[in-house]
């Protein structure tokens, strides 16, 4: 998929989607059952392999109990939470010396 044509982060939709099915001890080979899918298929969806249609999403968001749309909101890269979490995954990379001075400049760019 062409990143800058999304609005949606893929990845932390299929994380997610992982994250919650891993958490009720539900295995790929039974959504998969369930989705009347192979298992290889239900694998490569769930790590974002192949192509999978909304309606495909949303069955596994209703088997798994996610609300889809809350999902997608929380996906959305406009989001403020996205940008947030985006903008914290990447401080913590930097150095002390670099999150200080990106610090500093946001402080001088409130105040404008």
């Amino acid at each position: 998929m062409n990143e800058d044509k999304n609005t949606l982060d893929y990845d932390l939709i299929f994380d997610e989607i992982k994250k919650v099915r891993r958490s009720k001890h539900i295995s790929q080979n039974k959504i998969a059952k369930a989705l009347n899918i192979y298992p290889t298929t239900y694998c490569k969806i769930e790590s974002g392999n192949i192509h999978v249609s909304l309606e495909k999403i949303d069955k596994v968001c209703t088997y798994l109990g996610i609300d889809i749309a809350n999902l997608f909101a929380r996906a959305s890269k406009t989001s403020k939470t996205y940008l947030e979490k985006t903008f914290s995954d990447y401080l913590v990379f930097l150095s002390y010396r670099k999150r200080k001075f990106i610090l500093r400049v946001l402080k001088l760019l409130i105040v404008l």
